[in-house]
């Protein structure tokens, strides 16, 4: 078993703001994989979508595969999951509501 792990979003809070997986993630054919998305201290809320591609440089509309919106019935910080099974390209996560009060980072890590 092989596994792959990568941040996509370092301590970033604005809306559009985005992290992809490199094309290695394409090369080895990660068949599960799951988002960590970790809301900073502070945070009062935010949305980071999962999406994905067929390579890291598409351009067109991706697909989505999970949306996180911060629930703050639990108070940050705090750490949410996304599973995803499948072959994908590329994965990103892009934030798609700005983050308020705090940042977000987030990360993928994959089994091949």
């Amino acid at each position: 078993m092989l596994a792959i792990g990568q941040k996509l979003l370092d301590t970033q809070f604005a809306t559009g703001d985005s992290g992809v997986t490199p094309l290695a993630f394409r090369v080895i054919s990660c068949e599960d994989a799951t988002s960590a998305i970790e809301w900073s201290d502070g945070v009062s809320a935010g949305e980071v979508t999962v999406e994905f591609a067929d390579s890291p440089d598409y351009a067109g509309t991706w697909t989505t595969l999970a949306v996180v919106t911060f629930d703050n019935t639990v108070a940050a910080p705090k750490t949410e999951y996304a599973r995803h099974q499948g072959c994908y390209g590329a994965i990103r996560h892009r934030i798609t509501a700005e983050v308020l009060d705090g940042t977000v980072t987030s990360r993928i890590r994959g089994l091949v």
